[in-house]
């Protein structure tokens, strides 16, 4: 394979120099011809050749290469971020997170210094975001893989068409189904059923719809329940006709939206905020989906999250 012999070229030429280094210590005369001479392994060369290890699942010669990049420019984000991909898929989610970190904050810092230009930062620092999202989830910390796969999200939003430069099948739609994924782990099916649904150009609600595993209750109108805390917070209850709760969609009163603060996921109450302050005897108005059984609809989502 071609590649190895880049590699082999590289140890050859490193052994070279070091022989040629020791002659001239010890004041031995050579003539120029004698010197081993062969083609120059440029960092950007390591990276790519690490890259198509990666790809070929050879993830210790795909380290090596990314390593002696970083060795002889310990600036080069590249290289951090072809770590952190090598290590994520050497199951070392430690060292994954460690180099790919080093992409985000050594990044910023020259941007800071006009030593990186903006496009390629915002590239990067969506490659870096979307494996810390990926190694996250691996590790079951689903918080954190949230978190990582929105600000992932974030970066690549203004991107023609948002997609890894080295892995092709790393796009912003596998990002979108990892912060899925994330959700269902936290138990939260309702922001899991909402991502499915944008991700399926809105057509996945309504085909649970109409296999029945999912319903929609639109414009209820219910009387508002006071908490203990209602007069000096605004946040007030309201108690659902339906229980297996999956997600408000909205409350509002009049022509006035009011902001969700929590629901009870499988449950029958939404708590949110009212401008004014909500009042004894106030009524509200609120649409959202439920299910009449919730195992059924996990399935589905399962099934969806697992396609």
């Amino acid at each position: 394979m071609q590649i190895r012999k880049h590699r082999l070229t590289l140890r050859v030429l490193t052994a070279g120099l070091m022989v040629v280094t020791l002659l001239l210590v010890q004041g031995c005369e050579t003539e120029s011809d004698d010197i081993p001479t062969g083609p120059a392994v440029t960092v950007d060369a390591l990276i790519v050749m690490g890259w198509e290890y990666l790809n070929d699942g050879e993830f210790n010669d795909a380290l090596f290469m990314f390593q002696e990049a970083a060795n002889a420019d310990a600036s080069n984000l590249e290289a951090y971020l072809g770590l952190g991909y090598a290590y994520a898929r050497s199951q070392e989610p430690i060292s994954a997170q460690r180099n790919l970190s080093n992409v985000i904050s050594l990044g910023q810092v020259m941007l800071e210094s006009n030593d990186l230009d903006e496009a390629l930062a915002d590239t990067l620092f969506a490659e870096s975001y979307a494996g810390q999202a990926s190694v996250a989830l691996s590790t079951q910390d689903f918080e954190s893989a949230v978190d990582y796969a929105q600000q992932a999200q974030a970066y690549w939003a203004s991107f023609g068409d948002p997609k890894h430069r080295w892995l092709p099948d790393f796009t912003s739609e596998r990002v979108m189904l990892l912060e899925a994924q994330a959700w269902y782990g936290l138990g939260e099916y309702g922001e899991t059923l909402m991502l499915l649904d944008g991700m399926e150009d809105g057509l996945f609600i309504p085909d649970l719809i109409a296999s029945n595993h999912l319903e929609e209750l639109e414009n209820d109108t219910l009387i508002v329940t006071l908490l203990q805390e209602t007069e000096l917070t605004g946040v007030a209850q309201l108690d659902l006709e339906h229980t297996n709760l999956v997600y408000p969609m909205s409350v509002m009163t009049g022509d006035i939206g009011c902001s969700i603060v929590d629901y009870d996921v499988a449950g029958d109450n939404v708590q949110f905020m009212g401008n004014p302050i909500p009042t004894l005897g106030d009524e509200y108005v609120v649409s959202y989906y439920y299910t009449d059984d919730y195992g059924q609809f996990l399935i589905q989502i399962q099934e969806k999250l697992n396609e």
